[in-house]
């Protein structure tokens, strides 16, 4: 009896000391990754958002809250430094124009005679039009990502009928020829002066950046079960295919300005994804093999038009690239 008396009172500190050093091993496995969630928000409040959890283990709850922090921290440095490249551009793009008017200015002033003031006005007057142009971009950038609307029923078809007619002249000042294939009658909620401009600057970008010569434009609006989809499709230079998700950045450019008739800001399909995006749509871009690209707008289509749309019979069918 007082044998076992003894034994139990050595198992039990023994117990004791297993249970206290297992507790310790666990609490420190579960509060490690806390520690170092911890000292990666620390690092993010200071504008360092570099740190990441990269916790390891068990799928537990812990290990899912390491990877959405994680994931967090990703999203939170590309979109600063998305912004901070959209500051340097948009600074950029506003001081070209600004120092050359300066420059002008300057040349008056020294020699204000009114032969050479006749000179400068042109340039002053396209460099103030360039600094307006920029500026209403920047303003239709904000529009569709911020400005709130009440959603009506839209025509897509209608729309890009409309749109095309309105670049009719601009397409036939290029040698662009511009051809239009919609189906009838397919509508979405949104808003009808964003979508407008959506159109707008889909073709604006394939007259920009098409062939000197015979170039094609083609703009179709499809169905594609509940979704209503607008393509702008053109010929033109090639692009890589390592740049075409970065054409929808702001003031981006596959092919600098400098040496090239191109008179774009580079805000145009950063404006048609904003647009897409605040319609619940998206947009892609495929580089097309022989040159241009094929934009490709998707967005749900009005519940009360849910069913399929039916082309009409007789409507003009996609013309061939190069034909």
């Amino acid at each position: 009896m007082r044998e076992a008396k003894s034994a139990v009172l050595l198992i039990g500190p023994t117990v004791m000391a297993i249970g206290l050093g297992t507790g310790w091993l666990l609490s420190k496995r579960l509060l490690a990754p806390l520690h170092t969630i911890s000292e990666a928000a620390a690092k993010a409040a200071d504008d360092d958002l570099t740190e990441r959890v990269r916790a390891r283990g068990p799928e537990d709850e812990l290990k899912r809250l390491a990877d959405t922090f994680d994931t967090m921290l990703t999203r939170l440095q590309r979109s600063f430094t998305a912004h901070q490249r959209f500051a340097a551009n948009a600074s950029h793009e506003l001081l070209t124009p600004l120092a050359t008017t300066r420059a002008a200015l300057q040349v008056a002033a020294d020699a204000p005679t009114g032969e050479e003031l006749a000179e400068l006005v042109p340039l002053l007057q396209e460099t103030n039009e360039r600094n307006i142009s920029v500026v209403r971009a920047l303003l239709d950038l904000a529009a569709a990502d911020h400005a709130p609307f009440d959603p009506d029923p839209v025509d897509l078809s209608d729309l890009a009928e409309r749109a095309a007619a309105a670049r009719a002249g601009r397409a036939a000042a290029r040698g662009v020829r511009l051809t239009v294939d919609t189906e009838p009658d397919c509508q979405v909620m949104g808003s009808g002066a964003l979508l407008r401009q959506l159109d707008l600057n889909l073709l604006d970008n394939a007259l920009t950046h098409n062939v000197p010569e015979a170039g094609l434009v083609h703009l179709a609006v499809v169905q594609d079960g509940a979704r209503a989809v607008v393509e702008v499709d053109n010929t033109g230079p090639r692009v890589d295919d390592a740049v075409v998700d970065r054409l929808f950045e702001p003031f981006y450019r596959a092919r600098p300005r400098v040496g090239s008739d191109r008179s774009g800001h580079g805000l145009g399909l950063a404006i048609v994804r904003s647009i897409a995006t605040s319609h619940r749509g998206t947009v892609t871009a495929t580089a097309n093999p022989t040159g241009g690209l094929t934009l490709r707008v998707r967005i749900p289509k009005s519940p009360s038009h849910g069913a399929r749309c039916e082309a009409v019979e007789g409507q003009a069918v996609r013309a061939p690239r190069g034909g």
